[in-house]
């Protein structure tokens, strides 16, 4: 592609797997495996209160929980499912991974780096 005197190169096959990692991104709902007996999470009260706040968004990733209302701050939230991929084994860390980017971006979209990770590779074999 050419503008103005410059020469732009672009590599199709590139742009193709962005294009189709952005759609998986936006799209996709991970499949969930449920626990037979809920696992508790002991989270921070701020901690706990961001994942409360972002339920929807934890469940995009395949995570489900069971929120105790009674329960003492801190001890309010069980996993009752976590995410299933065939190469992925997900665990508290992604939780707390998640917790953690949402504090930095506030209330948006945002997989863990396994989720982003099996995207990149869907995408590259898409393309």
């Amino acid at each position: 592609t050419k503008l103005n005197n410059d020469l732009f190169i672009v590599d199709q096959h590139a742009t193709d797997e962005k294009y189709n990692f952005e759609q998986l991104q936006i799209s996709s709902v991970i499949d969930s495996q449920i626990l037979i007996n809920p696992k508790p999470l002991e989270l921070t009260a701020g901690n706990e209160n961001i994942l409360i706040d972002n339920i929807d968004i934890f469940k995009k990733n395949g995570f489900s929980f069971k929120i105790d209302e009674s329960a003492p701050c801190t001890k309010k939230v069980a996993v009752t499912a976590f995410p299933v991929s065939k190469n992925c084994v997900f665990a508290k860390d992604d939780i707390d991974e998640m917790i953690f980017m949402l504090q930095e971006s506030g209330q948006t979209m945002c997989r863990p780096s396994k989720i982003r990770a099996m995207f990149a590779s869907r995408a590259c074999r898409k393309s």
